[in-house]
């Protein structure tokens, strides 16, 4: 038995990419100020374990990861935490952080969309230390 496939000249034909409903962020999750109104979460994942809770944010908006990682690096030590990795991998960039009492750590991964380059996909994953207090 034999399997033909007719495609069109060119061949198949893409659809043009369309964001997701937005998802909502976690009331307790500590580092809001990373995300902006106009940035879309397309995924939310938490977990909480004796002694820490980790959250992990996954985030497209339009624009470009270089321009949104100078960015991110001045709204981190705009929040007086600091900023502990600063990498390029590949096109990537990775910034680790710090709350100034290391209650809360994490890193942003910020790197182009593959499904559409017209967007940034920006990763964040936090863990807090149960034994920061509660703001």
């Amino acid at each position: 038995m034999y399997l033909v496939q007719a495609l069109p000249p060119g061949g198949p034909m893409e659809e043009d990419f369309e964001l997701p409903q937005a998802r909502p962020v976690p009331e307790a999750f500590p580092a809001a100020f990373l995300i902006d109104d106009d940035m879309t979460v397309i995924n939310t994942a938490w977990s909480t374990q004796p002694g820490a809770t980790a959250y992990r944010i996954t985030i497209l908006t339009p624009g470009s990861s270089f321009e949104l990682a100078e960015d991110y690096r001045e709204r981190i030590e705009g929040e007086g935490w600091e900023v502990l990795e600063d990498e390029a991998v590949g096109f990537a960039t990775l910034l680790g952080f710090a709350s100034d009492d290391d209650g809360v750590q994490g890193q942003v991964q910020l790197d182009a969309f593959s499904e559409d380059e017209g967007y940034t996909q920006i990763v964040i994953s936090v863990q807090v230390s149960s034994r920061t207090p509660a703001e």
